[in-house]
């Protein structure tokens, strides 16, 4: 009986001793390769400890190459191995049968192929979009922080957990939001290259759509990781450094009524409502659990969603496109990167959250038109127009 022995770097069935070491073919090509080529890897995880077996689609180049040194491969072999068949190739080329050569050709061509099939796929707009998301976060919280400092001498004030965040009023939402519409417009034109080709007036629709539901998912984002317990959550976040308490709506709208004559109690039910839904998305979220590169994702396919611009064929047309890439690209994050073959049910999680979206926006824009009637525009109408003309697009 035949003794099978194993690859002593991945532990697939060795056919032979390869430069020292009892390897597979797959094994013994890629040291091959990685000498003769000089490669230079980086590890994938950054600790250099990656799992090097068989059933690992994704085996870290550099851990591997390290593994095989460390199990006895010895490099100088390869080279001499590659001067020797340079020698038999002037000598002998007339006499000696090619078909061995041909054959660990084909094997090499084979495991460099095997090897390129198990490259991870790019997910370089979902990191894109992480990437720049974070700096707008920056941008945002610090121009946020500026207006809260009342002298230089507090530039870095704002070190702990509780003391960069502030109650909200409704003026103040009103100035951070106007604020922040040229740097969330910089975000959205310096992520999604394809966005800079449309025409200025396409550019409006999809920008004009995006950002109150941008906002409403930020919201309830940010509540979900600031805020969020077990026993419930007593705040939920506006902006970066700014949020309101469930349990006192009123003084959301307080600075107004010293401005204004304001039925505080009645203005007040429909901060209740949207605090409502927002806690609502947060505990959806908590369940969610979403990665960076899921969250990613959501803030594209909300820049693209399916109801933008419907009677506009060249902006359907990108959106769908965009969507598709995006999709794609969750795909290979759940099947490559995380190992998630069945995502099906985690997909369908984080795509119901856009309905749950859906549904906050438009209760938004009914509360805000609520608010028309109690006269809350009258010195400020940002938050109004914001809304109202997401709607008329």
């Amino acid at each position: 009986m035949e003794d099978k022995r194993d690859c002593r770097i991945c532990g697939n069935v060795s056919d032979g001793t390869h430069f020292g070491v009892d390897s597979c073919r797959a094994c013994a090509a890629f040291f091959r390769r990685s000498v003769v080529m000089k490669k230079k890897y980086v590890c994938r995880q950054g600790g250099e400890k990656c799992f090097i077996k068989k059933n690992v689609r994704l085996m870290c180049r550099l851990c591997r190459y390290m593994k095989c040194v460390e199990v006895g491969m010895q490099p100088e072999v390869v080279k001499n191995k590659s001067d020797d068949l340079d020698a038999l190739d002037i000598t002998l080329k007339c006499e000696a049968s090619t078909s061995q050569l041909e054959a660990e050709i084909k094997r090499d061509l084979q495991s460099a192929s095997l090897e390129r099939d198990l490259t991870p796929p790019s997910t370089a707009i979902l990191d894109r979009i992480m990437e720049n998301y974070k700096q707008l976060c920056t941008v945002r919280r610090a121009a946020e922080q500026a207006m809260w400092r009342t002298g230089y001498n507090q530039m870095f004030a704002f070190a702990s957990f509780e003391a960069d965040i502030h109650p909200a009023n409704f003026n103040l939402v009103s100035r951070i939001m106007r604020a922040n519409v040229p740097a969330t417009a910089e975000f959205v034109n310096e992520t999604f290259e394809i966005f800079g080709t449309l025409a200025q007036r396409d550019k409006w629709l999809v920008f004009q759509s995006f950002v109150p539901i941008f906002w409403l998912l930020e919201n309830a984002y940010m509540t979900y990781k600031r805020f969020y317990t077990e026993h419930g959550i007593d705040r939920f976040m506006i902006t970066q450094t700014t949020y309101s308490e469930v349990n006192n709506p009123e003084a959301f709208f307080q600075p107004m009524a010293q401005e204004q004559s304001l039925d505080l109690k009645e203005i007040a039910k429909l901060l209740v409502k949207c605090s409502d839904r927002n806690i609502y998305l947060a505990k959806r979220l908590n369940r969610a659990n979403p990665s960076e590169k899921e969250f990613a994702a959501a803030i594209g396919l909300l820049l693209w969603n399916p109801n933008l611009c419907d009677d506009n064929e060249k902006v359907q047309e990108v959106a769908a496109q965009e969507r598709a890439k995006i999709l794609a690209e969750l795909h290979r994050y759940y099947k490559y990167e995380i190992g998630l073959e069945d995502y099906a049910g985690r997909l369908g999680e984080i795509l119901c959250l856009f309905s749950t979206l859906q549904w906050h926006n438009a209760a938004v824009r009914d509360e805000l038109e609520l608010g028309k009637l109690y006269q809350l525009y009258e010195r400020d109408s940002f938050i109004y127009d914001i809304w109202r003309i997401s709607l008329a697009q």
